[in-house]
């Protein structure tokens, strides 16, 4: 008797142990996916490929820009209906959804569209799993301040001379430009600008470079300095 109520004990701690590894297993299984991060050169498309396991019946899938308050929807497919773009991304994306396979080709991607993607896929029985993925878009550094506060003063007014851009990556040189003689060459992100009150009648040239790893940014502006009276 007590070697057949171990064995029993036994057998129930197998059979358990069985239940609860297909408990464990019972949620579909991505597996590949694209890297948790992806960084692209602004106007360049981006390919996402997932594979997955459903383990029973496809029901659904769905793209979406994941956003506070909710969710952007970009592509879904459900059931045996075909994949479905939504109209935002008409013609800026496409996809291709099966019961085991998620593709996803973003045609030409804008800063606007640096955020979290998330794909969900679901069964017949309403088991489902998800898979997020951040995608940054870099661009060069825009001018974003003006070189000047005035194109027209007068001697001993004092001018003020920004040099600041906006980029991600973020600037990490700046040159400033006073009638092509360097003036200032600063490693600031948050810009570089000198103050003059010494100007004399004439014309003067200021010319602003931002630099970051994607690439260079310059602009000029010309100033004229009118004599006293």
């Amino acid at each position: 008797m007590f070697l057949k109520a171990k064995w029993l004990t036994f057998l129930k701690i197998v059979f358990l142990s069985k239940v609860f590894v297909l408990k464990a297993e019972s949620q579909p299984v991505f597996t590949k996916r694209p890297p948790s991060t992806s960084y692209v050169v602004e106007g360049s498309g981006l390919f996402l490929q997932w594979n997955y396991n459903l383990g029973g019946a496809f029901r659904s899938a769905e793209f979406d820009l994941s956003a506070i308050p909710e969710a952007t929807d970009i592509a879904d497919r459900f059931k045996s209906e075909a994949t479905f773009i939504h109209t935002d991304y008409q013609g800026r994306v496409e996809a291709n959804i099966t019961a085991t396979q998620a593709n996803v080709t973003f045609l030409s991607l804008t800063r606007a569209d640096t955020g979290n993607y998330i794909l969900k896929v679901e069964r017949e029985d309403r088991k489902k799993n998800s898979s997020t993925i951040k995608i940054t878009v870099q661009f060069k550094p825009e001018i974003v301040k003006p070189l000047v506060n005035d194109s027209t003063v007068c001697e001993d007014d004092v001018i003020n001379v920004t040099c600041s851009a906006d980029s991600r990556p973020a600037v990490h040189t700046y040159q400033l430009f006073e009638n092509r003689i360097l003036v200032i060459d600063g490693n600031s992100s948050a810009g570089v600008w000198i103050l003059r009150s010494d100007l004399k009648e004439g014309s003067f040239s200021y010319r602003c470079v931002a630099n970051n790893t994607i690439g260079t940014t310059e602009e000029t502006v010309n100033i004229t300095v009118k004599g006293t009276v």
